[in-house]
């Protein structure tokens, strides 16, 4: 068998689902700030089902032109936790971190989670700030309503941007010299 094909057939797929990976977390939420900019009242009717850096999210709902939405949110570019554990902890959890008011949530947030490891009752940060049935803000694209953040948008990743665009070019070298490189071939 060609080595050329087999490096084509291995590379090719993972480059597709860098490229997937780069639209949904970077390309979609460029000017995104800028498009969705009108507001409009939500409700937070619960909490996230999944745990997003240790965080249940507020799920919030909105109407715009009689159409109901739903949205989880705000969003945090980085969630760094730390969590201790031990079975001598008090069995409520406590947190320490830099989430303090609605006015000014921090795009990274950091958390020093101090719990049980037998048993422990845990209330987000968040639930504080976002009880159920509060009003929060959301913005909106006009022409797609369903295109949202909550509060303030929390921005694009330079991280992952990096990162991502290492990899392509890396992947996209490799695709190019199993295309046009010399003939590889498989004993």
């Amino acid at each position: 068998m060609n080595g050329n094909l087999l490096g084509i057939l291995l590379v090719f797929p993972f480059w597709i689902v860098v490229w997937i990976i780069i639209y949904l977390c970077i390309f979609k939420k460029i000017n995104k700030e800028k498009r969705c900019s009108n507001c409009t009242e939500g409700r937070v009717i619960g909490w996230s089902h999944v745990k997003h850096g240790g965080l249940f999210l507020p799920k919030v709902e909105y109407c715009v032109k009689d159409k109901i939405y739903h949205i989880v949110g705000p969003r945090f570019q980085h969630i760094k936790t730390i969590s201790i554990s031990t079975p001598f902890s008090d069995t409520n959890t406590k947190y320490e971190t830099n989430i303090i008011s609605r006015n000014n949530l921090p795009q990274s947030t950091y958390m020093k989670i101090y719990k049980n490891s037998l048993a422990s009752v845990s209330e987000s940060p968040l639930a504080k700030l976002y009880p159920i049935g509060s009003q929060v803000n959301v913005y909106y694209n006009h022409k797609h309503p369903k295109d949202a953040y909550v509060d303030r948008f929390e921005g694009v990743s330079l991280f992952l941007s990096v990162l991502m665009i290492c990899l392509v070019i890396v992947m996209t070298g490799l695709l190019l010299f199993f295309i046009f490189g010399p003939e590889l071939v498989l004993k």
